[in-house]
């Protein structure tokens, strides 16, 4: 659920504002307690616009930092590493997707040797994988 934190913060000042209303009910007499309450009750729209540019900024930096993203394996051992470790989680040649194992170690849209090689390595082994599957003789 990204919207969250959003609802959870949204909930803070919510009970926030009515432990204020109690406060000042407590305290003070009903006339000021209702004024205090009107303009405590204008402050809402100013804090949701607050919080909603908030939650576009955070998410348009994490756009940002999605797209530069540091690849998380160093060489060809980790990739086959990672290639085996996704082909068990995925069950099955049906399921595998090379963009989303691209992904997975952070290889997305990147022209680095390392992308390139985990690139050559995911379609060699999927090559050899859907060669294995072939008759040599259908039998028909």
């Amino acid at each position: 659920l990204p919207s969250l934190p959003m609802l959870m913060g949204m909930y803070g000042v919510v009970a926030s504002f009515f432990g204020l209303i109690a406060f000042f009910g407590l305290l003070f007499s009903e006339e000021y307690t209702w004024c205090c309450l009107a303009v405590c009750s204008l402050s809402f729209p100013v804090v949701w616009y607050a919080l909603m540019a908030l939650t576009r900024a955070v998410e348009a930096m994490e756009g940002v930092v999605g797209e530069h993203r540091v690849p998380i394996v160093t060489s060809a051992d980790d990739i086959y590493d990672k290639l085996r470790d996704y082909y068990l989680e995925c069950g099955s040649l049906q399921t595998l997707q090379r963009a989303e194992f691209l992904e997975s170690i952070g290889c997305v849209d990147s022209g680095s040797a390392i992308a390139s090689l985990a690139k050559t390595i995911y379609d060699d082994w999927m090559k050899k994988k859907i060669q294995g599957l072939l008759r040599q003789d259908p039998g028909f």
